[in-house]
């Protein structure tokens, strides 16, 4: 009797070791779950980088583009526009052909002046004609064939650069360029169509 009793003890410590051991489970750790986490947020940050900046003409500056003054044969959709430092708009430009006959147009783009804004405006000193065209360089301006009494919109894009000359950064002010579009009077010969001014401000 006293083997059997040491023997049922024996059995029952066997019996709870085991059961104190549990089932062998597997479970994500906090490792896998932060690395998924880091994944996604990358993926989220290089899909910001790298969305294309878009270079469309949007249908409201089109329309505003074709809403001529009395006496305008051309106009520019918004002719004054606030921006940062890096900013991109599409402006329309709009073209209204008057004469009794189809004509070919096209497009000429100068940077006029910059100012600064508050207070008594004055001259902003650096800029320099080349440096501030290339707020102008993604327009790709070609021979424009317009019929008689009809209209035509082309988009006008304008980048602020972060320079205005060599060593000279974009301060705020206002900077105004003059957008002047020609018409082929005979051939190969051009003549002043009218003139619009498009004044791009910079902001802090």
């Amino acid at each position: 009797m006293k083997y059997a009793y040491l023997y049922a003890i024996l059995i029952i410590l066997v019996v709870a070791i085991g059961c104190g051991k549990g089932p062998d489970t597997v479970t994500s750790t906090p490792t896998a779950d932060s690395g998924t986490g880091a994944q996604q947020t990358q993926q989220t940050a290089q899909t910001t980088q790298t969305a294309a900046v878009s270079y469309e003409l949007s249908s409201e500056e089109e329309a505003k583009a074709t809403q001529f003054e009395q006496a305008k044969k051309t106009m520019i959709s918004t002719p004054y526009k606030i921006m940062q430092v890096g900013d991109v708009y599409v402006f329309g430009l709009g073209i209204k052909n008057v004469m009794p006959k189809e004509g070919n147009f096209r497009v000429a783009l100068h940077f006029k002046e910059a100012k600064t804004t508050g207070g008594v405006a004055t001259l902003i000193e650096g800029t320099e004609d080349d440096a501030m065209i290339t707020w102008l360089g993604k327009n790709r301006f070609g021979i424009e064939k317009i019929g008689s009494g009809q209209e035509k919109v082309l988009p006008l894009i304008v980048e602020v650069k972060p320079t205005i000359g060599p060593g000279e950064n974009t301060i705020p002010g206002s900077y105004v360029f003059d957008v002047m579009v020609e018409y082929e009077s005979t051939p190969q010969f051009w003549d002043t169509y009218q003139e619009n001014t498009l004044t791009i401000k910079v902001k802090e």
